[in-house]
């Protein structure tokens, strides 16, 4: 008899097996599922250990792969933010009509997308999002020399301040240490054409977390959010972290109760 339950992969065509979406199933008749969602350029392996703390506490789970992600570069240049969608989308529609109580947890891209999606789907409990990119650290600096990586025809940009520990982690999953500059533009034409822009209709239950020292995304991303949304039913945690991973170099211990408290007490 395992310890907990175990995840079932679900094999995608050209992605690599350590990149495989999953889903947990956490016991018989349940009535609660939390849809997770990887930031961008990883993969479902990034919310791993999320996935198996929510499944051992009794919580089904769906981590899901965003489209273009977990395989090679051109894969991810040629997804648009519609296909990001789409592939969350999907998942979310499959199991509308399955679970009493959906909850979408979101990282990095994917809370951004969770934040679209749980705008369009009011039926959802709630939402949980960890470094959410609204702001972008060195955005200015980043869009003026995007025009010149196009003109010079530069495909992709490299991670500048990934770490030994860092590249090891990312090998693990299957995520990318590379971008591929369209999908950087597509990124931000994402964050500025629907992130900012509807965040103010945002009216859901919600949790947000993000690291202080986040050397990605700026922690007034989710500061934003939380001051913008018309929920009053919202937690924001700012931690003493230095990594855009908020899973990764720390103990998660604390932020793993907050999110199964945050479920437990909304759901029916």
């Amino acid at each position: 008899m395992p310890p907990y339950p175990q995840k079932e992969f679900y094999p995608v065509a050209n992605v690599k097996e350590k990149a495989w979406p999953f889903k947990i199933k956490a016991k018989e008749n349940n009535d609660t599922l939390a849809i997770l969602a990887h930031g961008f350029t990883s993969s479902p392996g990034a919310m791993a250990d999320l996935a198996d703390f929510l499944a051992q506490n009794g919580v089904d789970v769906e981590a899901v792969l965003l489209a273009g992600h977990g395989g090679d570069l051109d894969a991810l240049a040629k997804a648009s933010h519609h296909d990001w969608i789409s592939s969350f989308e999907k998942v979310l529609a499959a199991n509308l009509d399955k679970y009493k109580n959906i909850f979408l947890i979101g990282y990095s891209l994917g809370a951004n997308v969770a934040v679209y999606l749980a705008n369009k789907y009011p039926r959802i409990n709630g939402l949980v999002v960890f470094g959410a990119p609204i702001y972008i650290r060195k955005e200015k600096l980043a869009k003026f020399f995007l025009p010149f990586y196009q003109f010079l025809r530069i495909k992709t940009w490299k991670k500048m301040w990934l770490n030994a520990d860092d590249l090891e982690q990312m090998s693990a999953i299957g995520s990318q240490t590379d971008i591929p500059i369209r999908s950087i533009v597509e990124f931000y034409n994402f964050i500025s054409d629907h992130s900012k822009k509807n965040i103010k209709e945002f009216a859901r239950p919600i949790l947000l977390a993000h690291s202080r020292f986040d050397n990605v995304s700026e922690p007034y991303s989710s500061q934003f959010i939380f001051s913008q949304i018309k929920s009053t039913d919202k937690e924001l945690y700012i931690l003493g972290k230095n990594s855009h991973g908020i899973f990764h170099k720390n103990r998660h211990d604390f932020l793993f109760k907050k999110i199964l408290s945050f479920i437990r007490k909304r759901s029916y």
